[in-house]
């Protein structure tokens, strides 16, 4: 494809409303620690050259208390993380 004149595939990540510690690799994004609870939205922007094509999902995201957490599982995940996610 680049010999067509096709770039490589670009990712632009967006995380909002509120702070995240975050890392990005390539074709993806690590959040690793939100500094909030709420609805989390992540938007990715991605583009070979062409018109760039967006897709947002939202995120649940609920601080946890210093002792952990008890999932429905009834397992208890004492991980030492604050804050538990998921897809909203």
């Amino acid at each position: 494809m680049g010999s067509n004149g096709v770039r490589g595939m670009t990712t632009e990540w967006s995380v909002t409303p509120f702070a995240v510690i975050q890392e990005i690799r390539p074709g993806k994004l690590i959040l690793k620690r939100s500094q909030n609870s709420g609805t989390l939205t992540v938007t990715a922007k991605v583009s070979n050259g062409g018109k760039a094509i967006e897709k947002s999902v939202n995120i649940l995201v609920v601080e946890l208390g210093w002792w952990g957490m008890k999932l429905a599982d009834g397992v208890d995940h004492n991980s030492g993380c604050r804050y538990s996610c998921r897809v909203a």
